[in-house]
């Protein structure tokens, strides 16, 4: 097949199933909002795939429904945001359980966000996550069918 008639979907999965596609599969993880609103404002990553020729990895998760047993188990509350001195927002983030707590910071600026320190630091920590961490009663898959 020509680059021309193989499409982006084609492509990756011939990649996928060992196949020869027409040319290597190019694509990125993940488009920042910063660049699209900045670097290509106005543009989409639906635009921005077609605009650099690259091949559509879209990421999109299902929409996930929780009973009210499972949100009891897992309480999220997070401390006022605040500005520190190079102008990164930080807050903290705790999850309560019936084991205990679980602690991380977080940080973000006008290109990201990240993870200071996460939930899981010790084994104990591993152990309340894997316990009381809420499994979905219910899957919502039309998001990802839209995209």
């Amino acid at each position: 097949m020509s680059s021309s008639t193989m499409s982006s979907r084609e492509r990756m999965l011939t990649a996928l199933n060992r196949g020869r596609p027409d040319r290597l599969p190019c694509q990125v993880h993940h488009w920042m909002p910063y660049y699209l609103h900045s670097v290509k404002p106005g543009m989409d990553q639906w635009e921005a795939y077609e605009y650099f020729g690259l091949d559509w990895a879209v990421y999109v998760s299902p929409e996930y429904g929780y009973t009210s047993a499972a949100r009891d188990r897992w309480q999220v509350t997070a401390s006022p945001r605040r500005q520190d001195e190079d102008g990164s927002i930080r807050w903290e983030e705790e999850v309560i359980t019936p084991s205990g707590t679980l602690h991380r910071s977080m940080g973000e600026n006008e290109f990201t966000t990240w993870q200071i320190t996460h939930f899981c630091k010790t084994w104990n920590d591993f152990e309340i996550w894997a316990t009381h961490y809420p499994q979905p009663a219910s899957v919502d898959l039309e998001p990802v069918r839209a995209a």
